[in-house]
């Protein structure tokens, strides 16, 4: 089509494109999609004086989700994006891929994903399913490291398109925290803990995780205070530089929260891989000591009448067989360790 703001290499003679922005695409977990000329998940204000690593991670795209219904048998995308996150530690597909759900009997399942990452400017590929003429719910999972200019969707010419289904009613989950809470080092965006959590419940979200930069500034806790949720994970835990820094901000982070929602569930959370330095041949003092200070917010709250507040123990997020595969490097999980923290997580939300 001759019509597409963007050249490219796919099939444009039989498509039409829409950018995710148009009706009737429906967009998930990002900060006001349809205002700005760039995705991103938190107001640029308070990303660029939060710290210098989240003035650049806030237009990161994790967690967000386009959905969509189509009868097309392909669905073709192309994003714009300012630049392509890769990690020594990461798969491509987990830092800067997409992939794709499709409903089937009633939930959400993996279906594929985009990998042909296009250095110049960002990403496009193909995907096709079985059943031509077929309807279909779609869900796209954006990139979970990489920053999104535009993102068009391309159906077959002729094909249906209409909003997707909605998630289960209620305001979002929001997560704060760090790298693992962003999603590294799931293989693909799906598989992020948050992410499989939404998937199981069909439960809307929004990811606040900061790849190396989540320190419960007080000015992140005032935001997020701000937000509509029906829950909030308090996952920061990896990134307090220092026991000292968790102490003076992680009951104050919560109190900011609390104060604006009193009868909101909260989760507290202390780092899952517990037993790292013992796996090591060394102990785990510092662990257990930056444990019990998350532990501390979590008695004090339930000693001053809070009965919406719960904790979960690291140490037991990658219990199982072989907990020492739930990461890729001693710290960041895998699949099997987002799965093992879905679970847990999940469970207690």
């Amino acid at each position: 089509m001759s019509s597409i703001p963007f050249t490219t290499a796919l099939d444009t003679e039989n498509f039409y494109f829409k950018e995710a922005r148009e009706e009737p695409f429906d967009i998930y977990g990002l900060y006001k999609p349809h205002e700005l000329s760039y995705y991103c998940r938190m107001p640029e204000e308070i990303a660029v004086n939060t710290n210098p690593k989240v003035a650049n991670l806030f237009k990161n795209t994790s967690g967000g989700r386009i959905r969509f219904r189509t009868d097309s048998s392909r669905i073709a995308i192309h994003v714009e994006s300012d630049g392509i996150t890769r990690f020594r530690h990461m798969p491509d597909i987990g830092a800067s891929g997409i992939d794709v759900y499709c409903e089937i009997n009633g939930k959400y399942r993996f279906a594929g994903t985009y990998h042909n990452h296009q250095q110049d400017f960002g990403h496009e590929g193909l995907i096709a399913f079985a059943g031509p003429g077929q309807e279909r719910e779609i869900m796209i999972h954006m990139p979970n490291y990489s920053n999104v200019v535009n993102f068009y969707i391309g159906l077959e010419n002729g094909a249906t398109l209409d909003h997707g289904k909605k998630y289960l009613p209620g305001k979002p989950i929001v997560y704060y925290g760090s790298s693992i809470t962003q999603g590294g080092c799931s293989s693909r965006p799906g598989n992020a803990y948050t992410h499989i959590i939404s998937i199981n419940n069909n439960r809307d979200f929004i990811n606040l995780g900061f790849s190396g930069s989540g320190r419960g500034e007080e000015i992140v806790a005032k935001y997020i205070s701000t937000l509509e949720m029906s829950a909030f994970v308090l996952d920061y835990d990896w990134n307090a530089p220092t026991p000292e820094h968790l102490e003076a901000t992680h009951e104050k982070f919560f109190k900011i929260i609390r104060e604006k929602h009193p009868e909101l569930p909260v989760v507290i959370i202390s780092k899952p891989d517990f037993y790292a330095a013992e796996n090591k041949g060394g102990d785990n003092m510092l662990a257990a000591k930056r444990r019990d200070i998350i532990y501390r917010t979590y008695s004090n709250a339930l000693n001053s009448g809070d009965k919406n507040v719960k904790f979960i123990d690291g140490a037991c997020l990658f219990k199982g067989t072989n907990p020492d595969a739930c990461t890729v490097d001693g710290t960041h999980p895998n699949d099997l360790g987002f799965m093992r923290m879905a679970e847990v997580i999940g469970n207690a939300l």
